[in-house]
């Protein structure tokens, strides 16, 4: 039994060992046909082989065309750069044009000429471009790319690569480089007799006006038509006036003048208003002179010679202004507009308030926020009041006391009492009047004692005012102390406060304080009692006999 095992398991191990083989063998075979569909071109030969494979190939993914560019250097440039057909068709798959493993003589770019779009290489094939083969521009000697030659020289296969899309690397230039080297800046592939592109101004004379209509033959002759030796010589003038080419009909003096400071290109008879330099003359234009039209000042008349329209006097603005102030001002500046105007425009006066302090009414305060037309009206003449007859308040402002003040006023009308930063920063001398302010009545505001009389007009009354404590104060005491209908406060109090008490018990009242009675408070004796609702202390008439406070051991 366990012989028979043995060979059983002999047998086994043989069987395996040739399907082993079998396996290794169909594996080989087509691995061989997925390596090698076919032989490879001429140009890539060198990589035969199926170690090379993975020179080209991606394992397990389709050919990306990235290991193309690290053989096929300039074509890696053309895209980085972005420049022609491989720049254009950067994120195409190489495979797409270019086939391999087709044989050894096959051609690897799937090409027709006649069916190929040029303008996927950028560069769109238009005008006399079009009829031209296309040997005659992929030529080795226009190839100007040098690290894309010093590339393709080493092959010597065909190529289209290398070429720019500047003129300049195919056709030579007949300017010698005096306009550069974009030629489509002035021609167009139609012919380079066109120049339909020139932009004349980006020369040093720029064509406006009449210019515009001229030929371009009438300033370069060699641009005429039935010029046919090809060249085209371009003429280098002095453009910084018209006299290189036009004749001056002016005499000398006009004739050391530039033409364009009068004159434009729109024509001879145009007068430029805008360009005419106004400082060649003995009147600068400045300011809103500068917007007035020359037939403003120079009006033209059929029986005017040039010397009277245009030298006129110009000392003085009334030379052509009339004065608006009626000679208001002919005393104090001699009608000098300047010193309150600008050329900028009369209405935007530039007096100061450093030059009101020059006046009569230096503005400080209040007044050197108020606006002109506040205190320079306009009466009946239209014409604004500059010149007063009286300065004082009151000429302005309302006397809001109704004369309550006219006889301190005379002097410095209602600066006795205010200061023009404004009217409540009031600072008047109490000293003056009957009344003057001591003690505690010094911090009183005036509002306390000086209320409106009358709540619809708001007036408030300053005068006449009762000085007695009673029109203010509320008497305490009840009468006690009031003598022929009125009561004197200050007998026992001062201004300081009703607690600073100047009353003296020996010469106020009948009871002189002598003895032990001197250290007794007011208190003991001056005892506190009511009328219907008031509460007071009493003090007199009170009982000064002994017994009316010694009584029945009530003081001892």
């Amino acid at each position: 039994m366990p012989q028979m095992n043995k060979m059983f398991l002999s047998r086994i191990s043989c069987s395996l060992f040739f399907y082993q083989l079998f396996f290794l063998g169909f594996i080989t075979i087509n691995l061989f046909a997925q390596f090698s569909p076919g032989d490879l071109s001429n140009s890539h030969q060198h990589l035969d082989g199926s170690q090379n494979c993975t020179n080209c190939h991606e394992v397990g993914s389709e050919i990306s065309g990235a290991k193309c560019l690290t053989c096929h250097e300039e074509i890696q440039i053309l895209r980085k750069e972005k420049h022609g057909y491989h720049g254009v068709t950067a994120t195409e798959s190489c495979v797409k044009c270019h086939k391999e493993h087709l044989g050894r003589e096959s051609k690897t770019v799937l090409f027709e000429e006649n069916k190929f779009d040029h303008i996927k290489t950028g560069f769109n094939l238009s005008g006399k471009h079009s009829s031209i083969s296309c040997e005659k521009c992929h030529s080795s000697i226009y190839r100007k790319d040098m690290t894309i030659k010093k590339i393709l020289e080493k092959s010597k296969r065909k190529t289209y690569l290398g070429l720019t899309h500047a003129c300049i690397s195919c056709h030579p230039d007949p300017h010698k480089n005096k306009f550069g080297q974009e030629c489509s800046s002035c021609h167009t592939p139609d012919g380079w007799k066109k120049v339909s592109r020139l932009d004349h101004t980006r020369t040093k004379f720029p064509l406006i006006g009449k210019h515009l209509q001229t030929k371009c033959s009438k300033c370069h002759p060699s641009m005429n038509e039935n010029s046919h030796d090809g060249k085209i010589t371009l003429i280098k003038n002095d453009f910084t006036d018209c006299k290189p080419c036009h004749q001056s009909p002016h005499n000398s003096f006009l004739n050391e003048k530039i033409c364009s400071s009068c004159h434009s290109p729109v024509g001879w008879g145009e007068a430029s208003n805008n360009q005419f330099n106004h400082d060649m003359t003995r009147y600068k234009l400045t300011g809103m002179h500068k917007e007035i039209k020359c037939e403003k000042c120079h009006s033209k008349t059929d029986k005017q010679d040039f010397k009277a329209r245009f030298k006129r006097d110009h000392n003085n603005c009334t030379d052509c202004h009339s004065d608006k102030h009626d000679g208001v001002f002919m005393r104090s500046y001699k009608n000098d507009c300047s010193v309150c105007h600008s050329l900028s425009g009369f209405k935007l006066s530039t007096y100061s308030l450093e030059k009101h302090t020059t006046t009569r009414f230096p503005l400080n305060g209040a007044h050197a926020a108020i606006p002109c037309n506040s205190c320079h009206r306009k009466k009946e003449s239209e014409i604004p009041i500059f010149r007063f007859t009286n300065i004082l308040c009151e000429s302005c402002h309302k006397d809001i006391h109704g004369g309550a003040f006219t006889s301190i006023m005379k002097e410095k009308s209602c600066g006795n009492c205010h200061v023009t930063t404004g009217w409540r920063n009031a600072s008047f001398d109490h000293s003056i009047t009957a009344f003057s302010l001591t003690g505690r009545h010094k911090n009183v505001g005036c509002a306390k004692c000086h209320k409106a009389a009358d709540i619809l007009s708001g007036k408030v009354v300053f005068k006449k005012i009762p000085s007695d404590c009673e029109s203010c104060h509320v008497d305490p005491h009840i009468g006690q102390f009031s003598e022929s209908g009125k009561t004197n406060c200050f007998k026992c109090h001062t201004a300081e406060g009703w607690r600073s008490l100047i009353f003296n018990h020996e010469t106020q009242s009948k009871f002189k304080l002598t003895g032990k009675h001197l250290n007794v408070s007011c208190s003991s004796c001056h005892k506190s009692e009511k009328d219907g609702k008031l509460q007071f202390i009493r003090f007199k008439p009170l009982e000064i006999s002994c017994e009316s406070c010694h009584q029945k051991g009530i003081v001892q």
